[in-house]
C-alpha cells in the first residue's frame, strides 16, 4: 500500500504541493462496490532533487520520513521533506535501539501503585507503571521514554509486551490487601492497540501465566478510543468476551463523548489528575470532577480519581461519591517487593 510518484523537471515546492493536491483529490474519489460508497485517503512525503538528496536512495529515504510525519500529524495530507525531520528520526533511531536493548537486557522494571477503595479502605487494585534502569540517567519514569518509544520505529510494541507479560505473571505474587483477588491495570498505547493482535497477545499472556482475566483492567485514552472508533470497538469487545474490564484513562482532557461511553464496553473512568489537584480551591474544577461521577455512574460505570495527595481531596472525593483513588495520599508507585509494607500504612490512614 506504499507508491513512489516521480516528477521529472519539478522542483518548486508550490509544484510539487500541486500535483500532490490532485493526487489527494483522485485517492479521495469515492468508489462504489456492491452498493456502497468507499472513500480512501493517503499521506504523502514529498522531497525535491537536489536539495533533498542527490540519489534515488536518498530522495526515497527522505520523503518515507516526510510520509511518516504526515501520518503522525493526521493522514491525507502532504508533508515535505526538512532536515529537522531528518534530525529527529536520527533521534527516533536512536531511541528505539536503546529501548529494544533495554528489553533484551531486562533493563525494564514494574512498578505498582495501589488503587484503594474509598468506601472502606480496602485495596481496590494495583496500576502497573513501567520503569527503565538506564546506566546513564538512573530510573526513568514512563513520561519520559514511553512518548520516544511511541514515536520510534517499534520499540513500544516491545515493551508493550514485556508488560503484558511481566504484569500476568506478577498477578500471582502481588499481595492481596483485604481483597480476594486485586485487578491490575495496564495503560495500552495507541500503536500497541492498532496493530491488530493485541488481542491474541493478551489472550496468550494470560494463558501462559495461568490467571484469570478478570484480574486484568487495560487502560486505553480517550484519543486511542476515538481513533478508528470501529476497530477500536471490535478489539474493545473482543478483550471484553476474554473476560477483561477496559478502562478510559485521563478522562475529561481529551475528546470527552457521551456517545463512545455509551457505545464501547467500558468498565472505568479515571479522572484526570488536573481536575482532582484543583478541585479543592477551583469550583469549575470541583464541578468537572461531580459531572464526571455522576455520568460515571449513570451509566453503571467505576469512577477512579488520579493523583490524590492530600486528605482534603480524599474527604471531597468520598462526599462527591467517588468509588476509589490512587495517588501519593496513599503510596507512590513501587516494586512488588515493598507493596506489603505499604499495603499496612494504608491500613493505618483508615483505623
Amino acid at each position: 500500500d506504499e507508491f513512489t510518484v516521480l516528477v521529472p523537471g519539478e522542483e518548486e515546492a508550490e509544484d510539487l504541493a500541486r500535483i500532490a493536491s490532485k493526487l489527494h483529490d483522485a485517492i479521495h474519489r469515492p468508489i462504489s462496490i456492491e452498493g456502497r460508497e468507499f472513500a480512501l485517503t493517503a499521506s504523502i512525503g514529498a522531497t525535491a532533487f537536489p536539495r533533498d538528496g542527490r540519489d534515488t536512495e536518498t530522495l526515497i529515504r527522505n520523503a518515507d520520513v516526510a510520509m511518516y510525519r504526515a501520518k503522525e500529524l493526521g493522514r491525507g495530507q502532504t508533508e515535505f521533506y526538512t532536515s529537522v525531520m531528518g534530525a529527529r528520526m536520527h533521534d527516533q533511531l536512536e531511541a528505539d535501539a536503546r529501548l529494544r536493548q533495554a528489553v533484551a537486557c531486562e533493563a525494564l522494571e514494574l512498578h505498582y501503585q495501589p488503587v484503594v477503595s474509598l468506601r472502606d479502605g480496602r485495596i481496590d487494585g494495583y496500576e502497573a507503571l513501567v520503569r527503565w534502569r538506564d546506566p546513564q540517567r538512573g530510573l526513568v519514569p514512563p513520561d519520559e521514554f514511553i512518548p520516544a518509544a511511541e514515536a520510534a520505529m517499534g520499540a513500544i510494541h516491545e515493551v508493550g509486551a514485556w508488560v503484558l507479560r511481566t504484569v500476568c505473571r506478577d498477578l500471582l505474587k502481588l499481595p492481596a490487601g483485604n481483597s480476594a483477588s486485586p485487578r491490575v491495570a495496564i495503560n495500552l498505547s495507541a500503536r500497541q492497540f492498532h496493530t491488530g493482535d493485541i488481542v491474541e497477545q493478551v489472550r496468550l499472556a494470560l494463558e501462559k501465566a495461568g490467571v484469570s482475566p478478570s484480574r486484568l483492567e487495560l487502560e486505553i485514552t480517550e484519543s486511542v478510543a476515538l481513533r478508528g472508533q470501529d476497530s477500536t470497538e471490535k478489539a474493545l469487545r473482543r478483550l471484553k468476551a476474554l473476560g477483561l474490564r477496559i478502562a478510559i484513562d485521563d478522562f475529561g482532557t481529551g475528546y470527552s463523548s457521551l456517545s463512545y461511553l455509551r457505545r464501547f464496553p467500558i468498565d472505568t473512568l479515571k479522572v484526570d489528575r488536573s481536575f482532582v489537584q484543583d478541585a479543592i480551591a477551583n469550583p469549575d474544577a470541583a464541578g468537572i470532577t461531580r459531572a464526571i461521577i455522576g455520568i460515571g455512574h449513570q451509566l453503571g460505570l467505576r469512577v477512579v480519581a488520579e493523583g490524590v495527595e492530600t486528605s482534603e481531596q480524599v474527604r471531597l472525593l468520598r462526599l462527591m461519591g467517588c468509588d476509589a483513588a490512587q495517588g501519593y495520599f496513599f503510596c507512590a508507585a513501587v516494586p512488588l517487593s515493598e507493596l506489603p509494607g505499604r499495603l499496612l500504612e494504608i491500613a493505618e490512614l483508615w483505623a
